[in-house]
């Protein structure tokens, strides 16, 4: 994955993807099994990508990128058409490396915890991380309610 950021006028520092999951290139589950899988990248911190074919890709890690594909259905009913095609990589506050990978349903963490993970975040970065967390439990809770 790259690992420069693209700085705003915020100082988080992370990298958001909007992938495209319609139109795969190839059988994705032939992807399960390795540690990362290529997404074609629609959307990179707001700025549209070009989409044709393995030059517009960038690898993910698995599961996370794996579930994306097969439940991405299901996701968009869930958490809405943006979240549910939405990777974003929050990255360590001094090396620009991704710490946190978060998906729609499920969050990758280089680290022994959580907690050790969000000290090496700067605070706007830890701050969007968590509420982005936050947002989608929410999303999940009012999916779930509805469906008793």
């Amino acid at each position: 994955m790259n690992n420069f950021i693209v700085r705003s006028k915020s100082r988080k520092r992370k990298n958001a993807y909007v992938v495209k999951i319609e139109g795969v290139l190839a059988n994705y589950n032939a992807f399960g099994s390795c540690k990362e899988m290529p997404l074609i990248v629609a959307e990179k911190n707001g700025e549209i990508q070009k989409t044709d074919g393995w030059v517009a890709t960038t690898m993910f890690k698995n599961p996370g990128a794996l579930d994306i594909v097969l439940n991405h259905e299901k996701y968009k009913e869930i958490f809405g058409k943006r979240i549910a095609s939405m990777i974003i990589d929050y990255c360590d506050k001094n090396s620009g490396i991704p710490v946190v990978t978060l998906f729609p349903n499920m969050i990758w963490v280089d680290g022994e915890n959580m907690n050790d993970v969000l000290g090496r975040m700067n605070h706007e970065t830890r701050r969007d991380c968590l509420r982005q967390i936050k947002m989608r439990k929410d999303l999940l809770r009012n999916f779930e309610n509805r469906c008793k």
